[in-house]
């Protein structure tokens, strides 16, 4: 038995979760205990649940000594009746051991009861699109990396947008997420694509390739068909291209390939009422014990 512990910060909505997890965790005869984010941690090998992607780096010490680690982020994007981006409402994905749970999955061989609750039944690939869209990563991201500065991270989209403009003709659209735009701005040698310019679905309609290094959003771009040139730890890494040079001409991996990753990622997105049946942990559970 591997005892749990789940570092949480003093937000009331946070607490809640944790506590439903832990009835969760409970009713498969698990010990878990709780410890405020940022305090210390809990002696001994353990595995470790914490809320929100940006708060990872305070768990170093524990990778140290290979502690499991479980993140609880917002939800993957899902297909709506319509076939509409959307998001699953109630739900939030779970991630181990890094921001997307990449060691598993493609590999786990999971059936699709969860793939067809989320409606994941992606679109045939585009092969037109007059923009590559340069997708940026979060902050949290950059600093892992080692930039720590706006100045340095501006300066590395540049550098990727100049690899990108090296292999293609087309226009390169630059995507900041949300919470990085007023930090980041414009990033030269790219069109400005943020939030506030164009939806994505828009954007979707004229992009032929999606270049990220770490984001989601090569989630909602394999549902929509748009194919994804992935350089970092993006959940569709092991399905897509991961070059560069690849950019004109990226993989479009087959059918049962975007199953099989699709099938495994359900398995990894619950509600909370899931969470506190012991469902999620159920599962969980299998990938440390």
């Amino acid at each position: 038995m591997l005892p749990v512990v789940f570092y949480t910060s003093p937000k009331e909505h946070r607490i809640e979760i944790a506590e439903r997890f832990a009835l969760g965790v409970r009713k498969h005869g698990d010990l878990i205990s709780f410890q405020p984010l940022g305090t210390g941690f809990a002696e001994g090998r353990h595995a470790a649940i914490i809320i929100g992607n940006k708060q990872r780096y305070l768990l170093n010490p524990l990778v140290e000594r290979q502690c499991p680690i479980f993140t609880l982020d917002r939800a993957y994007a899902i297909l709506d009746k319509e076939g509409q981006l959307g998001r699953a409402l109630g739900y939030s994905r779970v991630s181990t051991p890094g921001t997307h749970p990449l060691q598993a999955v493609g590999a786990l061989g999971m059936p699709a009861d969860r793939r067809e609750r989320f409606n994941w039944n992606p679109k045939p690939w585009r092969k037109e699109g007059e923009f590559v869209v340069l997708a940026g990563s979060s902050r949290s991201y950059y600093e892992r990396i080692g930039l720590t500065e706006t100045d340095q991270i501006k300066g590395h989209l540049a550098d990727l947008i100049k690899q990108i403009r090296a292999h293609t003709k087309k226009m390169v659209a630059f995507r900041a997420k949300p919470n990085t735009l007023n930090e980041i701005g414009p990033v030269e040698g790219a069109i400005c694509a943020s939030h506030r310019d164009i939806t994505l679905p828009d954007l979707f309609g004229v992009t032929h390739t999606v270049v990220t290094e770490e984001s989601s959003i090569t989630i909602e771009a394999l549902l929509c068909g748009i194919p994804c040139v992935v350089l970092g730890p993006s959940p569709t890494l092991w399905i897509s291209s991961n070059a560069i040079d690849q950019v004109d001409t990226p993989i479009l991996a087959g059918d049962d390939a975007k199953t099989r990753l699709l099938n495994d990622l359900g398995y990894f997105q619950y509600n909370q009422v899931e969470y506190q049946d012991g469902t999620a942990w159920e599962f969980l559970r299998k990938l440390v014990v």
